[in-house]
């Protein structure tokens, strides 16, 4: 598998390799904790980890003991509109102007904290991709050798905070690092890959300090410190099957949060579709094809669904197959396209596993229920496609899962089946028909040009009046 196919869409590959990552549903409260036993250092710290997901409004890391109200025993690192906030009880300290906003791209982030230093902007620093943010909504400095709350002797939460009505995570956390006492830069956690001028994970070799950890959410051992500090977190509504393959180094398809709609909520890391509302919505997934053959999954729940794919003209208020630019296979057998309904296949219901078989170098859809073939349902198909999944609810909430081969138990609706592609990536309920792939980066052409700023580049130019 060549370099370059490994570390597109914001994935990585060098030397070092991440191999799962922990989905927090943010509909069920998810988080980790730890009380410390004593005080670590409270002037200087750093949170390093990488995150993917809907960044609207989501807790990341932070501390409170739930009773006194100032900066001194609340800190909060979170994202606000999209925006990476650090903050105290009454004052932001830091709020970055840049906005992350792609639901796609795993984000690397660093807060690095240290009031010692005699300079005040160097107190904080926010790193994003490696690159310090140095513009920002909000700007406060502590105070010089200012005691802050993180390190406390207060609880302390991984993907959510201890108040009564947190804001929990929504989405995947990778490779989460806490060093107690040293103010730490991007190098230690990660660099820029030559062949792609990319931000890729790299090993920590540092120490931790007295409350230092580093979690790396393995099934079976979802907060196990793996720093050597023995500073194990608690998980609260998480489970090992909230363990998943999409990793900085593997970047695998989600439905996309940014296809607007107004009746359908995404949770679990964009894999859990939730709808409420009686009307008809659709939801098209983050990567796109145009060549190659694919397969993925959607676990039905209940309620009225369609399955299938869509370019980017459809309609995002209506089913999928509502007009000319959908092609799906709906619960009653029929098949859809442009608002027509035709013969196709069994019927399906609650607790049937639709397999979508998408070979755009014929140009096919072939769905599969529960793992057997209903045939080719439509040919001649052209442009690029997108995975695409709708619902209409009746009376009641309308759920649906899906897998790009990264969520094999469809948050525990059922067992995982096993089965990878040919390439050995993935874990799909069903046997993969041959020749598909799972929709991630790692099985993505390489691209032609590696390397973006060979070819286009900004230049910068002083004027002289």
């Amino acid at each position: 598998m060549s370099v370059a196919k490994k570390i597109l869409m914001g994935s990585g590959a060098k030397d070092y390799e991440i191999d799962q990552s922990l989905s927090f549903d943010s509909a069920s409260g998810p988080y980790l904790h730890r009380t410390p036993g004593s005080a670590g250092n409270q002037k200087t710290w750093t949170f390093s980890a990488w995150i993917k997901g809907n960044l609207t409004n989501s807790y990341v890391f932070g501390a409170y003991d739930n009773s006194t109200e100032n900066d001194a025993n609340y800190g909060l690192i979170w994202f606000e509109q999209n925006m990476l906030k650090y903050q105290g009880w009454s004052t932001s300290w830091r709020i970055t102007e840049r906005q992350m906003r792609d639901p796609a791209a795993w984000y690397h982030i660093i807060v690095a904290q240290d009031t010692t230093q005699s300079t005040a902007d160097d107190r904080v620093k926010i790193y994003v991709n490696g690159v310090q943010e140095t513009s920002f909504d909000t700007k406060n400095n502590p105070s010089e050798d200012a005691d802050l709350a993180i390190n406390k002797t207060h609880q302390t939460r991984v993907g959510s905070l201890n108040v009564s009505s947190p804001t929990s995570f929504s989405g995947q956390m990778a490779e989460v690092h806490f060093v107690d006492g040293s103010q730490l830069t991007p190098s230690d956690f990660g660099e820029t890959h030559a062949d792609t001028n990319q931000w890729v994970p790299k090993k920590y070799g540092g120490s931790y300090g007295t409350n230092g950890f580093y979690l790396k959410f393995v099934s079976g051992a979802l907060g196990t410190d793996s720093s050597g500090e023995g500073n194990n977190y608690t998980a609260v509504n998480l489970d090992n099957y909230d363990v998943v393959s999409d990793t900085p180094n593997n970047n695998f398809a989600t439905l996309n949060s940014l296809w607007t709609s107004t009746v359908t909520t995404l949770t679990q890391g964009n894999l859990k579709l939730t709808q409420s509302s009686n009307a008809d919505d659709s939801m098209i997934a983050t990567i796109g094809v145009s060549t190659g053959k694919w397969y993925w999954e959607i676990f039905n729940t209940d309620g009225n669904t369609n399955v299938g794919i869509a370019n980017n003209a459809a309609s995002r208020s209506d089913y999928v197959g509502a007009d000319a630019n959908g092609w799906a296979y709906f619960i009653d057998g029929n098949k859809y396209n442009g608002g027509s309904a035709s013969s196709y296949g069994a019927t399906y219901t609650d607790d049937d596993i639709i397999g979508v078989a998408l070979n755009m170098d014929d140009g096919t859809l072939v769905f599969y229920k529960n793992g057997v073939s209903q045939g080719t349902a439509f040919s001649s198909l052209s442009g690029t496609m997108f995975p695409a999944l709708s619902t209409s609810a009746a009376s009641h909430d309308v759920i649906n899962f899906i897998s790009f081969g990264q969520n094999p138990t469809f948050n525990n609706s059922t067992t995982a089946g096993g089965n990878s592609d040919g390439n050995g990536v993935g874990n799909f309920k069903y046997s993969v028909p041959s020749g598909h792939l799972a929709l991630c980066s790692a099985n993505l052409p390489a691209p032609t040009i590696t390397k973006g700023t060979d070819y286009f580049n900004t230049i910068l130019y002083t004027g002289n009046n």
